[in-house]
């Protein structure tokens, strides 16, 4: 494939993406600061742990300690 292909590809698939791009941008915004920021509280932590759309990932040594329902992420391979 000629490169003038190649980038002629690339760029009609970036066209292709970028109306999926604004609704997922808006979406994201409208959500609640705790909702988009991996890091809150601890108060926020034990007042939402209960919610089934609450996902807890712990990095550091699981074996360890964690909170209860986190699910183990080996981040150096996982990620």
């Amino acid at each position: 494939m000629s490169f003038r292909t190649l980038l002629a590809a690339r760029m009609a698939l970036a066209a292709l993406a970028l109306p999926m791009i604004g609704p997922v941008a808006a979406h994201a915004t409208e959500q609640k600061q705790s909702q988009t920021d991996p890091l809150v509280s601890t108060e926020w932590l034990e007042a939402n742990l209960a919610s089934p759309k609450l996902r807890i990932v712990e990095p550091g040594v699981y074996e360890r300690g964690h909170v209860p329902g986190a699910q183990n992420v080996l981040w150096h391979t996982d990620l």
